[in-house]
């Protein structure tokens, strides 16, 4: 692998590891925003128990859409972490190659 190869690789990892970190904001903001003001807006147009219960699914459902954003918002992280980790590996065993000398022109 040469050095344009590895640096390519790595930004791609990120690249992906962006792209899954907006996600995840969109998530929240979507649950935090947009969904919590429909349950605001049933709560306050709608009574009974049929309301309440579904009033308490749709605050369930906000919850596991946090949740979920927050899986993804780690899984980001970890994608970076091991990108880099890979990276910096990768880096090293080329460094390390392009030193080695062999004699008699054998391995």
């Amino acid at each position: 692998m040469n050095e344009f190869r590895i640096y390519y690789n790595f930004k791609r990892a990120l690249k992906k590891a962006d792209e899954l970190t907006e996600i995840a904001q969109n998530m929240r903001k979507s649950a935090n925003g947009e969904l919590s003001n429909e349950i605001e807006s049933i709560k306050c147009s709608w009574q009974g128990d049929g309301a309440s219960i579904y009033i308490n699914q749709a605050n369930k459902l906000k919850d596991e859409i946090i949740d979920s954003a927050n899986r993804l918002e780690n899984a980001a992280q970890i994608i970076r972490q091991v990108a880099k980790r890979t990276y910096n590996t990768e880096k090293r065993a080329l460094e390390i190659a392009k030193k080695r000398t062999y004699r008699n022109g054998a391995w």
